[in-house]
């Protein structure tokens, strides 16, 4: 695939196909925002701005990118999953963090940084590569496509270890000769058990439920207490409190 554009600002408006060709902006001119409210920028004004449709890009470069990294993807058996490709030229994202556009997958995002400048060696982001006008010749496109795809695996990966180390402590509840693991969760400011949770495959008698039910939850009359089964366990919970 062939770029004609011989600035930068062509090529980004040649890649995405844009209604108007970007112009040189000071940071200055354009309020600070975070990458995540960068992010939530580049939704809104997709439409708006740049006339883009990030389920199905138009212009030939883009439009070839986004399917190769969607294939990618299916092949690592991420199927019938959603993958949007957001343009971000002149906003936040690009005058402050180097993004001129980005992929989304599930909750991962990682972006691009279509430059035409031969001593631009890295990204400012570690989630962003910079894609040349040579990357997106065919001995080369393949490897872009599965830098960007790895990349949104990867940030899947990671925010799942997070919210694993995220869970609430674990506490040992034992009765006669048996021992479980449950997983409680405390008001915040009141510091009163809320919810606790069972894991799957532990073997529970009805007096271990009582057993559990009296430790952490006895000494709120005013509520009762339910259990639920899920996917991951069964739920331990007080109802809505009633008036006394």
């Amino acid at each position: 695939m062939k770029i004609s554009a011989t600035t930068g600002h062509g090529f980004e408006a040649e890649f995405f196909g844009l209604p108007f060709t970007p112009v040189s902006l000071k940071q200055e001119n354009v309020p600070y925002l975070n990458v995540a409210q960068g992010i939530e920028e580049a939704i809104v004004k997709q439409d708006s701005l740049f006339r883009l449709d990030p389920f199905a890009p138009s212009a030939l470069p883009a439009k070839t990118l986004y399917e190769a990294v969607k294939k990618k993807l299916e092949d690592m058996g991420y199927v019938d999953i959603p993958l949007f490709f957001y343009c971000t030229v002149n906003l936040a994202l690009d005058m402050w963090h180097g993004v001129d556009g980005f992929f989304n997958f599930k909750t991962a995002y990682f972006g691009i940084d279509l430059t035409l400048n031969p001593n631009k060696v890295a990204a400012k982001l570690k989630e962003c590569i910079l894609v040349r006008k040579e990357h997106l010749e065919q001995d080369k496109f393949e490897e872009l496509a599965d830098l960007i795809a790895n990349g949104l695996i990867i940030q899947l990966t990671k925010k799942a270890r997070i919210k694993l180390r995220k869970t609430n402590p674990l506490h040992e509840v034992v009765m006669g000769g048996t021992t479980i693991k449950v997983e409680v969760k405390r008001d915040t400011e009141s510091g009163e058990v809320t919810a606790l949770k069972i894991p799957l495959g532990a073997e529970v008698s009805a007096e271990m439920f009582d057993h559990i039910r009296k430790k952490y939850f006895l000494g709120t009359p005013r509520y009762d207490v339910v259990f639920l089964c899920q996917e991951d366990g069964i739920l331990v919970r007080r109802k809505n409190p009633v008036s006394p």
